[in-house]
């Protein structure tokens, strides 16, 4: 009996792009279980190089769900005009984790860390 008990759940965070970004800027991202990518801006989509340009948003969102070099089953991420929303797949507090951009930031994203896990 877990009467009283809250269920954990899974921490969310996003990216949210308004325009292009500058070329070999970047985003870490860390999964619950502490595995950490990194994600680079560029010309065409090699993941983990993301488009830095057109559909920035759906290209990150590729490389993140990339099974053999994004963060696969760990992070899932979706996409809905320009925003990446990303779902730690673990739940719990250890997924409320931040998302480090390049020195100055990602040009035209705005970011929100992992919280509510």
């Amino acid at each position: 009996n877990h009467e009283g008990w809250a269920a954990a759940t899974q921490a969310a965070g996003s990216l949210t792009f308004a325009g292009s970004v500058g070329n070999a800027e970047t985003v870490t991202i860390t999964s619950t279980d502490g595995t950490s990518k990194i994600y680079t801006a560029g010309a065409a989509e090699a993941c983990p190089t993301f488009k830095r340009t057109v559909d920035m948003s759906g290209s990150l969102a590729t490389c993140i769900n990339s099974a053999s070099i994004g963060h696969g089953s760990k992070i899932l991420a979706t996409v809905t005009a320009g925003k990446v929303t990303l779902s730690q797949v673990e739940p719990g507090p250890d997924g409320n984790t931040t998302l480090v951009c390049s020195a100055g930031g990602l040009a035209n994203t705005t970011s929100a860390s992992f919280t509510g896990g």
